[in-house]
């Protein structure tokens, strides 16, 4: 029944939202330039959804279609309004995608149909992946789509706007040909990293994510995409992925490292089975005692003294002895028995996952295992180049080993 009154909500929601497109009214959201603006109707209440342009964001908005017109890249457009602080549609600043969104969905500056007095509403639906849990966004066909004009909302002229759209084609011809064939995508819960360390590497400057600028060197994405990180400073791939395979291998699991976490453990584990032992004599004194009640009880009630009291109590006490009884069953994990060359073993392991990197059959199990103990690599600048600093993982790191050691 919920399910039944959730779906009937929704589409009661969203025949609402489509009734007040038809009006020219927002169906949700708002776009860069405008405001909603709230009126109170002749009967007191509030008019809701109307909207009104923002003088100083339309002028930015025909600025980036000159911009563009004039041979500017989206990247460049972005990174001349973050230089002047111009305040973008988000706190993060303007990007290359703030700008040339999509065209097919209607996203991005250059393409929001609003800008010429033409509301598309129901362009797209967003439906929930069951496997990742997050929302992913489906464009509905064109005859599911809700149009409105709306001219009092427009910012830029046709002729600028045909002239920008056959830009961006343009654009697209020369960078991607008809006869390029597109590789079906896979979803984002089954998705591998490109290359080993994909999504782990961090610019020390800006704390931002690192990516590959190039074919084949890494650099700060903050700085490509916005302009607003001064680390220009760049590494190369293998270098980078040589570096960090060789400190994993060799010295982020040391023999001070593994003596130091084996004391630890052991102290721990001594820890928990003082206590256990005690919690034991606790349990079993108290067992001893709740066997000693309950047979007075069935004493006095075989004796014709029963009560409600009496079988209220008994039931009580049963129930908690079965508890105490299920509880001393229970086997205490049994502490796992550390190698003493413990470093030895991880560091051999790293070496074979290392060797397996160049078989088409392991490579990806291999990249899979090696990333887990890699938190953060942080490339910082420094007046000599760069440097890298690399957070590891310990219990990651530890159950490689622990997984060599059962290897035969």
């Amino acid at each position: 029944m919920n399910a039944l009154f959730l779906k009937d909500l929704a589409s009661k929601t969203k025949r609402g939202l489509e009734g007040r497109v038809r009006q020219g009214r927002s169906g949700g959201g708002n776009a860069y330039g405008y405001e909603v603006i709230r009126e109170f109707g002749p009967n007191g209440s509030i008019d809701r959804g109307r909207r009104k342009i923002i003088p100083a964001q339309a002028q930015i908005v025909r600025r980036i279609f000159t911009d563009y017109l004039n041979g500017k890249s989206p990247r460049a457009i972005a990174h001349d309004l973050n230089k002047g602080s111009v305040k973008g549609p988000r706190s993060s600043g303007w990007t290359a995608s703030t700008i040339i969104g999509n065209r097919k969905r209607g996203t991005g500056i250059l393409n929001n149909e609003l800008y010429i007095g033409r509301l598309v509403w129901n362009r797209q639906a967003y439906i929930k992946d069951p496997s990742s849990g997050k929302r992913q966004a489906r464009l509905n066909p064109s005859s599911l789509w809700v149009i409105q004009t709306v001219e009092q909302l427009r910012i830029i002229e046709q002729d600028a706007w045909d002239l920008v759209q056959a830009a961006q084609l343009k654009r697209i011809r020369n960078t991607r040909p008809e006869c390029e064939v597109k590789t079906p995508k896979v979803d984002g819960a089954h998705r591998r990293p490109k290359h080993l360390f994909s999504g782990n590497i961090i610019c020390g400057s800006c704390g931002g994510g690192m990516t590959l600028i190039s074919r084949t060197y890494y650099g700060c994405s903050a700085r490509k995409n916005k302009g607003t990180c001064t680390n220009k400073k760049t590494v190369e791939l293998s270098v980078l992925e040589n570096t960090v395979l060789s400190v994993l291998q060799t010295r982020l699991l040391n023999h001070d490292l593994t003596e130091a976490f084996m004391r630890e453990y052991v102290s721990e584990i001594n820890k928990r089975r003082a206590t256990a032992s005690q919690d034991a004599n606790t349990s079993r004194a108290r067992s001893v005692l709740l066997a000693k009640n309950i047979d007075h009880i069935v004493d006095a009630i075989a004796a014709g003294h029963c009560s409600n009291a009496l079988t209220v109590k008994l039931e009580q006490l049963e129930a908690e002895l079965a508890a105490l009884k299920k509880q001393s069953e229970q086997v205490a994990p049994t502490a796992v028995r550390l190698h003493p060359n413990l470093a030895e073993h991880y560091a051999s392991l790293v070496s074979s996952l290392r060797d397996h990197l160049n078989n088409a059959d392991y490579k990806d199990e291999a990249a899979t295992v090696l990333r887990g103990p890699i938190d953060n690599i942080i490339v910082q600048p420094t007046e000599e180049g760069i440097e890298i600093d690399i957070a590891g993982n310990l219990a990651s790191m530890l159950t490689l080993s622990l997984e060599t050691q059962k290897a035969p």
